[in-house]
């Protein structure tokens, strides 16, 4: 399945709300008007170890930010590298994102799924972005830690 049919068939589902911070990226992306725009933004899933962009981890944003964009471009990168037992992944709103993830991966294609059982997962968001959240996800998602 392709990212523009994944979309087309996903994009009008409402999504969560952001019970963190106040994130109006997230909050706002059902609202937003395209009127004139084909994109609104740029999503990519890159190695931090190695600093290149994943194939299959580069996606433009429709509607604002919304989590099926990054879920389909982690999935459709991810399978690539099943052998890999360690995922570090660092989101600016990952405390959010991550709430539903696994159930979401039902949405894309069956052998992108990846058992997350067989995998240690570690959340994170980013230095930058963490003092916008509440101070729970402080110590959840530590910026602190390696992602390398």
């Amino acid at each position: 399945m392709g990212y523009k049919s994944y979309l087309s068939k996903l994009l009008n589902e409402p999504q969560s709300k952001c019970s963190c911070s106040s994130h109006s990226t997230v909050n706002t992306a059902d609202t937003k008007s395209m009127t004139g725009l084909a994109t609104t933004g740029v999503r990519t899933f890159d190695c931090a170890q190695h600093g290149f962009k994943l194939p299959c981890g580069v996606g433009n944003l429709q509607k604002g930010e919304k989590y099926i964009n990054m879920d389909y471009l982690v999935f459709s990168a991810l399978h690539i590298f099943a052998p890999l037992l360690v995922l570090k992944i660092s989101y600016d709103i990952a405390c959010q994102w991550y709430k539903h993830l696994w159930s979401r991966m039902v949405q894309v294609p069956k052998v992108w799924h990846i058992d997350p059982a067989s995998k240690d997962v570690m959340f994170l968001v980013p230095k930058f972005h963490l003092p916008t959240h509440v101070a729970e996800c402080h110590w959840l998602f530590p910026s602190t830690l390696s992602v390398v």
